[in-house]
Formats: C-alpha cells, structure tokens, sequence
C-alpha cells in the first residue's frame, strides 16, 4: 500500500529529527490499523499506555484488542483510559467492549454515561441510537431502549429528533 509506505516515510524521517510524542504515534497507528498491521499499531502504542493523556492510544488500543477477540484485555485498557483521560468518549468504546464480552449490563452502563456526557455529540447519540432501535438488534431491553432516549430527551428537548426516537420506542 502507498499511503502505508509515505505514512512510514514521514513517521522514519520525524523519528530521525528527534521528534517523538503520543501524537505521532497514534497518527502511524492509525495508518498500520487501516492497512490491517494491528501488530504494528499495539507495539507503537502500547509504551503509552499509563502516560498519554489522549483519548486515542486507549480508544485504538481497545479497537485492535476488540478486532483479536481479546475483550478483557480491550476492556482493561479502555478503563484505564478514562482513568487517564477522563474523555466520556470512551464509554462508546468501552460499551462496545462489553458488549463483545457479553456483558450487557454493564454496556448498557457504559453507554447511559456516554448519553448523559455533554462532550458526546448528540450526532452520535442520534447514530448509536437508530442502530440499536434497529429490530434485529436485541441487545438492549425496550427499558433501557427507553432509558436512553430519556437521556436525550432531558438533555436535547428542543431538538425534535431526541423527542421522535423516543416516541418511535414507545
């Protein structure tokens, strides 16, 4: 792949300046993620583990463990990131996690809290929301289905689309 090989160049060349940071890292991680080199992009990330204050190393750390069906080790990770980080973000991420670990409390958990952060787009919400009202999707209960929407509702009541979801649940 072309990009992969650019995307090494310049991360090489950067390296060879003396630039180092948990930026450059996840941006090569990114682009070994895309070109299927999960390998690559945990051993890039990994060292930051514990040290970077960016949501990302932890969000792609979780994905590649997700992607190897390694949901205890995603899980990990993902918790220590919002220990870290503190980004509500990361519920998503953790949420999905669980789910895979088929732990639907505690994904439902995770993602109330996403719901209620404000640092969550509501785009999001509304996205995350369609799936999982989504017929073939059981999940989550109609109550918690229910609960979700509330969320939206209490926190968006003059965007019509948090009132319409909600009345698309009832």
């Amino acid at each position: 792949n072309d990009n992969l090989v650019a995307a090494e160049g310049i991360y090489k060349e950067e390296r060879g300046k003396g630039f180092s940071s948990d930026t450059l890292d996840i941006v090569m991680a990114d682009a070994y993620i895309q070109s299927d080199k999960s390998t690559e992009a945990r051993q890039l990330l990994n060292p930051w583990r514990g040290k970077s204050q960016l949501r990302h190393v932890y969000g792609s750390l979780g994905y590649i463990f997700g992607k190897d069906k390694k949901s205890k080790e995603a899980i990990s990770v993902l918790e220590e990131g919002l220990q870290i980080t503190n980004d509500p973000l990361l519920h998503l991420d953790l949420a999905d996690a669980y789910k895979e670990a088929k732990k639907p409390i505690q994904a439902f958990e995770s993602l109330k809290k996403a719901f209620e952060a404000n640092a969550v787009e509501f785009a999001d919400k509304h996205r995350i929301m369609y799936s999982l009202m989504n017929p073939n999707n059981t999940f989550l209960s109609i109550g918690q289905l229910q609960e979700l929407a509330n969320v939206l509702v209490l926190q968006y009541p003059r965007i019509a689309e948090s009132h319409i979801i909600k009345g698309e649940i009832v």
